[in-house]
């Protein structure tokens, strides 16, 4: 058994469960052996047999897995992470991301900015949700503000502490995380700044390729004008959308509803293969795999 499997996922919070979805999405990479660019076969093999794995566990596991908790930090594993700052009495700034992060996942509620970055986490998957209600809804346009979200736009969480940056860095930068009883929060979103030579289109269209999201298909979808307004997308262009943006099963098949389309009630094969990805909450890679495993078309841009 892979040993992501021998984790007690009850007692897991939601952003430690995000880390663990993002392992179990990379335990089989086509970038981790030289094998599998020789025997693509071997490839999906082991990823049938890990999501085979994955399928027992989840079942042995289904009521967390399918609950309130699994889907925050399904959201959660899509979005980019934070940066977080203490800002000194005396005005400095110190980045404390890193211990931040080892902190949440550590689970340490003992600490009071801890347990207060874990709430606002919470909070900025709520508002994520609230953006995917929107798309589910039939709001076409809405998906463009979803993927500018997760490809160009960044948050800072400023924390304003009583202490003097000297005093700070005199600690270890955990243990004075852990002695700050109180402190004032600031949340920063800001856009990119696009490198020289670059623009934000590059990031996003680079983000939206890497995703097999076609931009053929993708701007006109989110434009949402008279002619495209009764037009039907495809279920690749959907399919590659919803792994993207962190779709569950029963929000990718409202979409897909949307335009007239279904996978849950599909007789086809290969829709039953990416629904049930959905539904256990695997990766593009994944499905795709298991798709050519069994002979169809993969969910890359130009199979079909």
């Amino acid at each position: 058994m892979n040993p992501l499997f021998n984790v007690d996922i009850e007692n897991l919070n939601f952003i430690q469960l995000a880390y663990w979805i993002k392992q179990c999405r990379s335990a089989v990479s086509l970038s981790n052996s030289a094998v599998y660019g020789e025997n693509p076969q071997r490839y999906y093999k082991d990823v049938s047999l890990f999501c085979n794995e994955y399928k027992s566990f989840f079942e042995e596991n289904k009521d967390l897995m399918t609950g309130k908790v699994f889907k925050q930090a399904l959201k959660l594993s899509v979005m980019p992470a934070p940066r977080y700052l203490l800002v000194s009495s005396d005005g400095i700034e110190i980045d404390v991301t890193a211990e931040m992060e080892q902190m949440q996942f550590q689970n340490m509620l003992s600490s009071t900015l801890v347990s207060k970055s874990i709430d606002r986490e919470a909070d900025r998957v709520k508002r994520y949700a609230q953006r995917i209600s929107s798309f589910t809804s039939g709001k076409r346009e809405a998906l463009h503000g979803i993927i500018n979200h997760l490809s160009l736009e960044t948050v800072t969480y400023r924390v304003a502490v009583l202490e003097k940056a000297d005093k700070l860095k005199d600690k270890d930068i955990q243990a004075a995380i852990r002695d700050i009883k109180r402190g004032k929060w600031q949340v920063t979103e800001r856009t990119l700044k696009p490198a020289e030579g670059k623009t934000l289109s590059d990031y996003l269209l680079a983000d939206i390729r890497a995703n097999h999201i076609n931009k053929n298909v993708f701007y006109p979808f989110v434009k949402n004008k008279g002619e495209n307004r009764n037009r039907i997308y495809g279920k690749l262009f959907l399919y590659n959308v919803g792994f993207y943006i962190g779709l569950t099963a029963t929000e990718m098949e409202q979409v897909l509803r949307n335009e007239g389309n279904t996978m849950q009630l599909s007789l086809r094969p290969d829709d039953h293969i990416v629904y049930q990805s959905f539904y256990y909450s695997f990766s593009r890679e994944y499905a795709s795999a298991l798709l050519k495993k069994d002979g169809y078309n993969g969910l890359e841009i130009g199979n079909g």
